[in-house]
């Protein structure tokens, strides 16, 4: 099922660049190592960083499922 919707989600490119969880060959400590890298940047020209942190854990105990499962069908995904 992931092998399937995974090539789905590439092959019309609702996957952005910066999606980093839940992707091959990609992780969120990439993430982490990317952002760290652009605030040193940022830092090291003197330009102020300011960020915003969100704590998702049990995200997805909040999504309506029968949403989810609609949308599953129009993009032609039938249980």
């Amino acid at each position: 099922m992931y092998s399937r919707l995974y090539n789905d989600m590439c092959t019309t490119n609702i996957l952005v660049n910066e999606q980093y969880g839940f992707t091959i060959n990609s992780s969120t400590e990439a993430s982490s190592y990317i952002i760290f890298n652009e605030i040193l940047k940022d830092t090291n020209i003197r330009i102020s960083v300011g960020g915003t942190l969100c704590d998702l854990e049990k995200a997805f105990d909040c999504v309506n499922r029968g949403i989810v499962v609609d949308r599953l069908e129009f993009s032609g995904i039938s249980r």
